[in-house]
């Protein structure tokens, strides 16, 4: 099973809020047989550059 929106990526949005966390989310994920998840943060353009999104994105997958 794939999970194609999750909100795991630490400190982006309404999810996990640092590493600790998206580890247990993703050992939640894993003990519930899903085997590829989709790593979604929301982008509000409104509150902040795509380019600052992105770096900030980049860092979150970074420390994960």
């Amino acid at each position: 099973m794939t999970d194609l929106h999750t909100h795991i990526l630490p400190g982006m949005d309404d999810g996990a809020r640092n590493a600790d966390e998206s580890l247990a989310m993703l050992r939640m994920e894993r003990d519930q047989g899903v085997t590829a998840v989709v790593l979604t943060p929301h982008f509000y353009c409104e509150r902040e550059s795509a380019r600052h999104f992105l770096e900030r994105r980049e860092k979150a997958l970074r420390v994960l």
